[in-house]
């Protein structure tokens, strides 16, 4: 399974992120939304959901301000 973040962005208060991943990557998030398939736009939502719950407000400054620097 592979999940690798190409880009991290930021517009106003959104956060967005450039990603490859391969399709076990892509089946298992699907099996965990409880679908048979999910779209590259859901996946990215996915993705950013998560790391939104896993990563602090703190956290998600920081990334942005090294990434505005």
């Amino acid at each position: 399974m592979h999940l690798e973040i190409d880009n991290l962005y930021f517009e106003g208060e959104r956060m967005g992120v450039d990603f490859e991943y391969d399709e076990e990557f892509r089946r298992n998030v699907a099996k965990i939304c409880g679908v048979n398939y999910i779209s590259k736009k859901e996946l990215q939502t996915f993705v950013v959901h998560t790391m939104r719950h896993v990563l602090s407000r703190e956290d998600i400054s920081n990334l942005r301000k090294q990434i505005e620097n």
